[in-house]
């Protein structure tokens, strides 16, 4: 593990997932944004098309009544000598 190999002791890692239907959508929408995707296609490392294609298969999962979105945030806490 990192922290491991930084030196840290007692670590402790939790992952929590938020789900839309606990915490709504708004806070998934606010934090996705063209940013990452637009850099990617800037870089190289993602064509255009495909990022068109990716934006078309959002938003054909967000308008279905079914869908759900998840996020993992991943924690992680130790203690390391002065």
């Amino acid at each position: 593990m990192l922290m491991k190999k930084g030196g840290f002791s007692k670590i402790d890692l939790e992952i929590i997932c938020a789900h839309s239907e606990i915490v709504g959508e708004e806070i998934f929408f606010q934090s996705e944004g063209i940013g990452i995707p637009t850099k990617l296609v800037q870089d190289g490392f993602l064509s255009s098309k495909s990022l068109g294609e990716i934006s078309i298969e959002w938003r054909n999962m967000i308008k279905s009544k079914e869908h759900a979105l998840v996020r993992q945030l991943y924690m992680a806490v130790g203690e390391k000598p002065l």
